[in-house]
């Protein structure tokens, strides 16, 4: 509730000093799907993992694969690409360390993160 009123605080500011305001809303319910996994690794070597810690997570990370499973017919292995393994502990720690500095990409855009249940 407090990131929709600062939301609002800060629209109703911009119009009264008549500042143009742009609003990007950003839908990360399939994010987990989207991390690049050589930009994560990057990022954790940077936050101090490293020696066999980093190359773990290179050999959990890498050479993946999934399937679909319906009805009894499972689909043919196609390897991944990118994204962190989901169903894990792991998932969302290492999706929120790959996001971590997205607030610090500009120092005049203002980030205001609101989480809306479906």
């Amino acid at each position: 509730m407090l990131a929709l009123l600062h939301l609002i605080y800060k629209l109703t500011d911009s119009i009264e000093n008549n500042e143009t305001t742009l609003g990007i809303f950003i839908d990360l319910a399939k994010a987990f799907d989207t991390v690049n996994c050589d930009i994560l690794l990057s990022k954790l070597y940077h936050y101090g993992i490293r020696g066999t810690p980093h190359r773990w997570f290179i050999s959990y990370l890498s050479n993946r694969t999934r399937y679909v499973y319906v009805n009894n017919t499972q689909s043919d292995c196609l390897s991944m690409t990118c994204g962190v393994p989901q169903g894990s502990i792991l998932g969302p720690l290492l999706f929120k360390l790959y996001i971590n500095d997205l607030n610090s990409v500009s120092n005049i855009l203002t980030f205001i993160i609101l989480q809306l249940c479906r």
